[in-house]
């Protein structure tokens, strides 16, 4: 510089300290933009699962998770019927992951997907750990009740295609007795009228 009196040597080191502190100062500029970038986008996940509503449709075969489904679609849910539990998990990344295309899910798991029921509770507790935020749906009604619906529709039980409906209703709930334990609401269907049935879901979700 024009009257240094300090050597060359000395100049070109505090110019290159100078640009040293210039870069740096860049780069902790870059590196906080970039954390509050990652920050906003973990903020913008956290309202998104917040906002959202994800159910799971479950129970006993005749108790009404069809009428349950339509009910949900008509309330814009996005519906998938018997899903095997390994793909929950996913499905519900994926939904959330929509830009908000799709924030609310409703699922239904029931017996037909018997292969997969000893995986749900693994897969439920995947959807924990991943604070995916959901809720169980479980409905059920008396044996009576349930006999007479498979009477109506002329049906034999899914896990009692030879034998008794009796026979099967046992079955079922026995094999979905842990789900049930994990519900978040139960539904006793056995006295509501189909309005009053849409009328409860309503009011719940």
């Amino acid at each position: 510089e024009q009257g240094c009196k300090m050597p060359c040597f000395f100049c070109i080191y505090i110019g290159g300290f100078r640009a040293f502190l210039l870069v740096t100062k860049r780069k902790l500029c870059y590196y906080k933009m970039i954390d509050i970038l990652h920050n906003s986008k973990r903020i913008e996940e956290a309202v998104r699962m917040e906002n959202s509503s994800f159910v799971i449709i479950t129970g006993l075969s005749g108790a009404g998770k069809s009428n349950a489904v339509k009910v949900f679609e008509d309330m814009g849910y996005f519906c998938v019927d018997n899903l095997p539990a390994p793909l929950i998990p996913k499905f519900a990344e994926l939904c959330l992951q929509s830009a908000g295309k799709v924030d609310k899910m409703a699922l239904v798991i029931d017996i037909r997907g018997d292969l997969f029921l000893n995986d749900l509770n693994r897969n439920l507790d995947e959807l924990r750990k991943m604070e995916i935020p959901y809720q169980i749906l479980f409905l059920e009604a008396s044996d009576e009740v349930l006999i007479q619906r498979f009477k109506e529709t002329r049906r034999n039980h899914p896990l009692s295609p030879q034998g008794t409906v009796s026979d099967g209703i046992t079955k079922e709930r026995e094999k979905l007795s842990e789900l049930r334990g994990r519900a978040d609401k139960i539904m006793d269907t056995s006295r509501m009228k189909v309005s009053e049935f849409r009328t409860e879901l309503r009011s719940q979700w």
